[in-house]
């Protein structure tokens, strides 16, 4: 690693915090199903790599891409776990981010679950529910005061397929339910704050 200064300074702090910040936002945007926000963590000239049927796209056609590929989807989490960002200059960043995601597909949906992965044999009646470990490998850029993502590489390091069986989880009554869309009980109360 080159040194770039003190990668811990208080301002480098608040740097990662937002770098953070950021790959927290995509995630919650991608599972709650705000397209527009998807494309909100990138400059507007980035790109992602997807890879496979994703390809590679800017912003705006990767929220298009996952709004289609998602449409039927009822379930995903997209949950974060080790981030590495090391400052490559004042306004730059190489960003590491271990990813897990966690899909539900119906039968129904199959299209959806073979525009990411391919021809997989499934159920053809009962959901199948896909995990998949990945990493992020992101070229983060601050510009204009912001920390987005320049250009992303998924790193698909593992998946898995496993057949749902018609289970419906949290059948008791009373429980707040998570939804893909801007009824989810996190955007109420955002709203009910003025966020």
């Amino acid at each position: 690693m080159t040194n770039h200064g003190d990668q811990y300074s208080v301002a480098r702090l608040a740097d990662r915090a937002a770098i953070y910040d950021t790959l927290c936002r995509g995630c919650r945007a991608v599972d709650r199903g705000d397209y527009d926000a998807i494309a909100d963590i990138y400059h507007p000239d980035g790109i992602d790599h997807h890879g496979g049927a994703g390809g590679s796209r800017s912003p705006k056609d990767l929220a298009a891409w996952v709004k289609g590929r998602h449409g039927r989807i009822p379930f995903s989490k997209h949950m974060i776990g080790n981030v590495l960002i090391e400052f490559t200059g004042p306004d730059e960043a190489a960003v590491e981010t271990y990813c897990l995601a966690f899909q539900r597909y119906p039968a129904d949906a199959r299209e959806n679950l073979a525009a990411l992965m391919g021809d997989l044999p499934v159920s053809d009646t009962n959901p199948t529910d896909l995990v998949i470990a990945a990493r992020y490998a992101d070229h983060f850029v601050r510009r204009n005061g912001e920390w987005k993502i320049l250009e992303r590489t998924i790193v698909y390091d593992s998946s898995m397929l496993i057949e749902a069986a018609g289970l419906e989880p949290f059948a008791i009554s009373g429980l707040a339910r998570g939804t893909r869309n801007m009824d989810d009980p996190v955007y109420r109360m955002r709203s009910a704050l003025g966020l």
